[in-house]
């Protein structure tokens, strides 16, 4: 099959194996005049389109002329979601996507995971679920969300996203995705940055059996400052009945000689490969890249304060996400190259989104079909 026919046909079967179970969490009736896929298409357009439900439902009219629900119907719908389902979803959703990606047997070492945190921002009166951030774009408030990415060149889904508040810890983070991820993926090293550099969040790293690496946050400075780089050592922290050891590596930054990089770690590592671990630190921007491209090219926008809402727009952006870094792999693997070997994605994903605006919208397009994403992704292997 020729691969644009294929990328096309790729788009247009996402719509039939993921709009039902995301319809599903909108329980419309049989009498109602618009169904899910109508709702569904509209959603899809506002996150290809960064739109919100407002702006994004009347451009969407304009621009096919076709009968579509309102705002307010939209509006409504959302407020009736339930949080427990989008969880569900979320984990269907993913199951179905990361089989697909084992077929190309992309997981059968271990593998670099990266844990981090993100939010979107929230102006106004803090609300209920509103977690305090640093300033950004111009608030201190917003809504937080924490993800597990593989941190593999080529293979970077999301293997699971959650929902954060106020009363969220990060060891509590900890234990749900790295229980997520690994039913998907057998976990070489979780990567996470200094925030999680507590005494609660190691506890629970060593607690899961996983291998970690971590920046230390200036503590004990005078231990620290002792340490002549590179060298690895072992420090102590926590209270007198709260105490736990793990292991310093102190290197020199080759950017800059004269700043020392300190890491944490309960890994094996010899003396002679110490300076090893900037490179594998440097794998944790993988996280990074992923909710940069969640919130650039796959985010609708909201004026909504609802924290359901919030977290429905967030799933969605993650699957979609997920399905992009799919197509890239299939597309990698169907002109025999190593996945890995990846640098730069064959289909960006504002190329991703733009064929699939097309595909999931058009009336025409599939009539008479049925294209699962298992069959699209084996033509475009062969």
């Amino acid at each position: 099959m020729d691969r644009g026919k294929a990328l096309k046909l790729f788009c247009y079967s996402v719509k039939e194996n993921i709009y039902p179970s995301l319809g599903d969490l909108f329980h419309i009736a049989d009498y109602s005049e618009f169904k899910a896929d109508s709702i569904l298409d509209v959603l899809t357009y506002n996150a290809i389109t960064n739109d919100s439900s407002e702006n994004g439902t009347l451009s969407f009219g304009s621009e096919y002329n076709t009968s579509h629900p309102s705002p307010r119907t939209i509006r409504y719908r959302l407020e009736g979601l339930n949080l427990a389902e989008i969880e569900s979803v979320l984990q269907e959703g993913t199951k179905k996507i990361l089989h697909l990606a084992q077929k190309e047997r992309i997981f059968q070492n271990p593998v670099l995971v990266s844990i981090d945190i993100t939010h979107t921002p929230f102006y106004g009166k803090r609300k209920k679920y509103v977690c305090g951030t640093k300033e950004f774009k111009g608030t201190n408030y917003g809504y937080k969300y924490a993800s597990v990415v593989v941190s593999v060149a080529g293979s970077r889904f999301t293997l699971h996203t959650v929902p954060m508040t106020q009363f969220t810890s990060n060891a509590d983070i900890l234990e749900e995705l790295i229980t997520e991820a690994q039913k998907y993926v057998t976990i070489r090293t979780v990567l996470v940055d200094r925030g999680f550099f507590n005494v609660k969040c190691i506890r629970k790293l060593e607690e899961k059996k996983v291998r970690f690496l971590m920046p230390v946050v200036k503590h004990q400075k005078k231990f620290l400052q002792s340490l002549q780089p590179p060298c690895k050592a072992h420090m102590v922290m926590g209270k007198k009945n709260d105490k736990i050891s793990f292991t310093i590596i102190a290197v020199r930054d080759p950017g800059d000689l004269k700043t020392i990089l300190y890491y944490a770690t309960n890994m094996d590592i010899s003396d002679n490969s110490l300076e090893k671990v900037i490179n594998v630190y440097k794998k944790r921007w993988t996280v990074e890249n992923a909710f940069k491209t969640q919130k650039l090219t796959f985010l609708a926008k909201t004026y909504s304060i609802d924290f359901v809402v919030r977290f429905f727009f967030w799933v969605f952006a993650t699957l979609l996400y997920n399905l992009w870094v799919l197509c890239n792999l299939t597309a990698f693997c169907s002109l025999k190259l190593n996945p890995s070997a990846q640098k730069r994605p064959l289909i960006t994903a504002n190329l991703f989104g733009l064929i699939m605006k097309i595909m999931f919208l058009s009336t025409s397009h599939g009539a008479g079909q049925s294209h699962t994403l298992s069959s699209v992704v084996s033509s475009m292997n062969n």
